[in-house]
């Protein structure tokens, strides 16, 4: 649980915008995480868990906010991977297994 709460942001600074941002990317990264690995069980589900959790981790990617951790990776100045943008690997993880699984099977 430790490791949870070093990657995602628990307080946010800023605008009401931007706590609502925080809350419906979150909240969509984690259902198509959650659908995803509904995915892997259950086939039929592959293309509608594949959308959301691309979604959900694009989403949570390109809403940057204050509070998103120490910077990984600096890509631009300013602007990089932190340690939030770690919260979309597993989404990531099984969007490829999903797709990978999909070209095997043909």
């Amino acid at each position: 649980m430790d490791a949870l709460t070093e990657v995602l942001p628990w307080s946010i600074s800023g605008s009401s915008r931007d706590e609502r941002l925080y809350v419906l990317t979150l909240a969509l990264l984690l259902a198509g995480t959650v659908l995803a690995l509904g995915a892997v069980a259950v086939p039929r589900l592959e293309g509608f868990a594949v959308a959301l959790a691309s979604g959900g981790a694009a989403a949570w990617l390109l809403s940057n906010a204050p509070g998103e951790g120490a910077s990984l990776v600096e890509v631009f100045h300013g602007n990089g991977v932190t340690v939030a943008d770690l919260a979309a690997v597993p989404a990531g993880a099984l969007v490829l297994l999903l797709c990978a699984r999909r070209l095997h099977d043909g």
